[in-house]
């Protein structure tokens, strides 16, 4: 194993996890074994679970930049980290449910 320092490298990012990955017994341990966490927040209203972590899977980010949003997938069995270029993740899910809330919106089964 190479040693990093995460916090020194400032690989920091932003992801969210769905509640139903959670509820449903998902073993996420693959995912949270690559992470220090160091900020969880609820959002109730999303059923989402938005985390603040240092990983190896982040691009190094330049000093006092908020920390950018990454999808967390799984391909070929590995955990990839996407940077979310367009908008923040959380905030197109969001505009989502706003835009379909009258039609029943059914959630993505991202983690």
């Amino acid at each position: 194993m190479v040693k990093s320092n995460l916090y020194k490298e400032n690989r920091i990012g932003r992801f969210s996890i769905n509640c139903n990955c959670i509820e449903d017994g998902w073993d996420l341990s693959c995912v949270f074994s690559r992470m220090v966490i160091i900020r969880a927040e609820s959002l109730y209203h999303m059923r989402r679970i938005e985390y603040v972590a240092y990983s190896d899977l982040f691009d190094i980010l330049s000093g006092g930049l908020e920390p950018p949003y990454y999808r967390i997938v799984m391909e070929d069995g590995k955990v990839i980290a996407k940077k979310d270029r367009e908008q923040s993740y959380i905030d197109r899910r969001l505009d989502a449910i706003m835009a379909d809330y009258s039609v029943g919106y059914k959630e993505e089964h991202i983690i």
